[in-house]
């Protein structure tokens, strides 16, 4: 029994049914390999599901403070400030997840124009600012490889 039906949890049982169970009855090295593919889908899957919204929700936050902060520092920067109110308002309120992913291109497309004005301008704490953002989304992109190893290499 499933104590918490989270998807969460059904994905990680799943993975776990297909590293316990499903990969020691494999004899076939391709097949092996496909399954362990597989595992690390459900692996990763699971902690999205955990956490992709609220992911979503501080990556766009930081992304709309860094671009009204590029706005202030280059007032000239029209096509900047342009996104920056595209995001603001087409931003959705509702919880599904759709509704966040288009909230996130919105901010997305206004955090890459504001990195261009930010580079291009030469500003070094925006520069700063935009390297840290964009290692923080990379370093939460490792979180979503919980247990990784190169299938058919362990």
């Amino acid at each position: 029994m499933i104590a918490r039906p989270t998807t969460e949890q059904l994905l990680n049982d799943c993975a776990r049914e297909v590293r316990e169970s499903i990969m020691p009855a494999i004899s076939d090295p391709a097949a092996l390999v496909r399954m362990e593919m597989l595992e690390q889908i459900l692996a990763s899957c699971a902690v999205r599901a955990a956490h992709e919204i609220a992911w979503i929700e501080e990556e766009c936050a930081a992304m709309e403070a860094f671009t009204a902060d590029v706005v202030v520092a280059f007032p000239d920067a029209s096509r900047v400030a342009e996104t920056l109110d595209a995001y603001r308002a087409g931003r959705r309120d509702a919880l599904h997840l759709d509704d966040r992913v288009h909230n996130y291109d919105l901010a997305g497309r206004a955090f890459s124009e504001a990195l261009d004005v930010a580079m291009q301008g030469r500003h070094p704490i925006l520069a700063e600012r935009a390297r840290d953002l964009i290692v923080a989304r990379k370093d939460r992109e490792a979180l979503t490889r919980p247990g990784f190893y190169f299938p058919g290499r362990s």
